[in-house]
């Protein structure tokens, strides 16, 4: 839902940017399987088709203040994904997938500490999202 573009592009009214220093800290976090956990919690919704990300929804999220340590990690992360889609033959590569899928769990792992979840609460958002 939440891509990092770094063209020049325009773009109509049903996309949406975000500006900032910190882009892929917050792209890592809203992508996160935390997020596809909360989003519905609190956005429109488009039956089982999906949540609308209308910007009031988006300014909602509870992000929690740059840990630096944690920005530099999930950006590193963040990076490592970009330059594996970017490959043209991404969609029929099997283990590019696999390994994408790795690192956004490595990045949700990083998610939850900066949300300070408990183990508890980080089984209930996966058993929550394990189909989404």
């Amino acid at each position: 839902s939440f891509v990092f573009l770094n063209e020049n592009l325009y773009f109509n009214n049903t996309v949406y940017m975000i500006i900032s220093d910190s882009l892929k800290y917050f792209i890592g976090i809203l992508n996160s399987r935390l997020n596809k956990w909360y989003f519905p919690l609190i956005a429109s919704g488009l039956g089982k088709g999906g949540c609308r990300y209308f910007k009031i929804f988006v300014e909602a999220m509870p992000i929690p203040s740059i840990n630096n340590l944690l920005r530099s990690e999930i950006e590193k992360l963040a990076d490592e994904i970009i330059s594996i889609t970017k490959n043209e033959n991404y969609s029929e590569d099997k283990q590019s997938q696999i390994r994408v899928q790795n690192l956004e769990e490595e990045i949700d792992n990083l998610v939850y500490q900066l949300y300070e979840l408990t183990s508890e609460e980080i089984d209930l958002i996966k058993r929550a999202t394990e189909f989404k």
